[in-house]
């Protein structure tokens, strides 16, 4: 009986030792990192921007035109050699613990990322607070403390404006877990968003139309708002995107045009070996919505229905040459994810050229096909504004 009664105590004082918070920290201790932003000064040392959100009420947008977005955030800075010195000389400028766990967005300014990431790589992958659900972007052509000091209209919290615009696609949306993990692959590239500031009526808003790309944990350059389509097709990623054609001559009265808003698209690549060497046939696929037709057209007639089709096809066909031989000769990059197709079709022919497909991308030879379909051509047919 003693025996038992003393099991029974030992047990009951194990549970509460395991219940108690012996290390907790209070919401009210903590800096709350929304954002981090990462460049390089001239002498080489490691330049770092957080946002932090300042202990006041927030909303999901602003909720009147006196609320000042300086009174949401705290923007602090500091130089160091490396992230260790960096986040220690900002731990001593605060009052408050720095806690990483709700970073929304990172943003690597352009001369940082061409400089290479492997100074930060391990700091990401390594704290045990860092939050790796949040977007990586790079700024570009510009520093990534510019990004972050800028000041959103529609948000109290400008990284939470970045995020969002993220999970709106018609962008490369990337984690930090995604991102750390393509750095990590041999068959799969490396992309992100970039972002940039521009001047509006109301003030400055970001614009996300380039992608970063990425070779070596280095910033190998950009795909411009045509290339990125392209791109996100290939992904099965479209859906949203606004594609615009040129059916016709321009003329006084019409501009030639016909835009579309692609409800879905999707690829399917086969791998063939010729000669021993890999040739890739991809097949895209896509269909949309006619928004805007600036043309004398008729989209009630089937033929030029069946026109402007083959139209998006050989404008898509050519744009995927494009950016192809881009990716081939200056970018050196498989930005298609070809060689995950490879990986996964053609495993023990990987095995044997994994450390070489660099070398066989920049000569790979793709042939392109493309079915696309208009499925609506909206609420009217002809031209709003011919007359009958």
């Amino acid at each position: 009986m003693i025996k038992y009664s003393v099991t029974l105590i030992l047990i009951i004082f194990s549970l509460v030792c395991l219940t108690s918070c012996w290390d907790n920290v209070e919401i009210d201790e903590l800096a709350l990192v929304m954002g981090s932003g990462f460049d390089i000064t001239d002498e080489g040392n490691l330049f770092i921007t957080i946002q932090i959100a300042t202990p006041t009420e927030h909303k999901g947008g602003r909720s009147s035109i006196e609320d000042d977005a300086h009174d949401s955030v705290l923007h602090l800075t500091a130089e160091g050699e490396d992230g260790t010195e960096v986040l220690n000389r900002m731990q001593q400028q605060l009052s408050r613990q720095i806690f990483l766990g709700h970073r929304a967005i990172l943003v690597f300014g352009d001369h940082f990322a061409t400089n290479g990431l492997d100074q930060v790589i391990d700091l990401f992958s390594r704290s045990p607070d860092s939050r790796f659900a949040g977007n990586v972007l790079t700024a570009y052509k510009t520093d990534a403390k510019s990004i972050l000091n800028t000041e959103y209209p529609l948000e109290d919290i400008p990284s939470i404006a970045l995020r969002r615009m993220q999970s709106e696609g018609n962008s490369f949306s990337i984690t930090l877990d995604e991102f750390l993990s393509s750095l990590a692959r041999k068959d799969k590239a490396t992309i992100t968003g970039a972002v940039s500031v521009i001047d509006g009526i109301s003030g400055q808003f970001y614009f996300i139309n380039h992608a970063a790309v990425y070779r070596d944990n280095r910033l190998a350059g950009y795909l411009d708002e045509e290339q990125m389509k392209i791109v996100l097709w290939r992904r099965g990623e479209i859906e949203g995107t606004y594609m615009t054609l040129d059916v016709m001559e321009k003329t006084d009265e019409f501009k030639g045009t016909v835009g579309v808003r692609f409800t879905g698209g999707k690829s399917v690549v086969e791998v063939e070996k010729k000669a021993g060497k890999p040739h890739i046939i991809v097949n895209y696929s896509g269909k949309g919505l006619v928004i805007e037709n600036d043309t004398p057209l008729d989209l009630n007639e089937e033929t030029t229905v069946n026109m402007v089709e083959k139209g998006f096809e050989k404008y898509a066909k050519e744009l995927f040459e494009e950016t192809l031989s881009y990716a081939q000769e200056d970018l050196q990059v498989d930005i298609f994810n070809f060689a995950e197709e490879v990986h996964i079709q053609e495993p023990r022919y990987w095995q044997e050229v994994e450390d070489e497909w660099g070398d066989i991308f920049s000569e790979l030879k793709v042939t392109f096909n493309c079915d696309f379909h208009i499925i609506s051509s909206g609420r009217t047919d002809q031209p709003s504004h011919m007359e009958e």
